[in-house]
């Protein structure tokens, strides 16, 4: 019998930075959106430092302003701009938590970093 042996809960992870990062900072790890919550040695993080990533919980996150989300849509994290949206070719980043209007500069989603049928 193959047997796990727990290690955490998993709304956080250990991220070693390859570039600075700062707490509130959005980072991408592959298929997974985070945010640096806090650095191990320090508010700013060094490359090669280690940081607290926070892969679960809400956030209020920069979006196109132009764009409306609404509450219970899936979201998806633009990294080149730094920005949610619903383009599904983006990073799925989890579900939108309140209404956000067209002309918002802001949406309030969920971190799920769980895959989804985009369909």
């Amino acid at each position: 019998m193959a047997l796990a042996i727990y290690k955490q809960t998993g709304d956080a992870i250990e991220y070693p930075a390859a570039t600075p990062v700062a707490t509130g900072e959005v980072v991408v790890v592959n298929q997974l959106v985070g945010v640096i919550v806090r650095g191990i040695t320090a508010a700013e993080i060094a490359a090669g430092d280690k940081a607290a990533l926070q892969i679960e919980g809400t956030y209020i996150f920069p979006k196109q302003a132009a764009l409306a989300i609404a509450q219970g849509e899936h979201v998806y994290w633009d990294d080149a701009a730094g920005e949610m949206d619903k383009t599904t070719t983006n990073v799925y980043a989890g579900v939108c938590v309140e209404d956000a209007a067209g002309g918002d500069s802001t949406v309030t989603a969920n971190l799920q970093n769980a895959p989804v049928d985009a369909t």
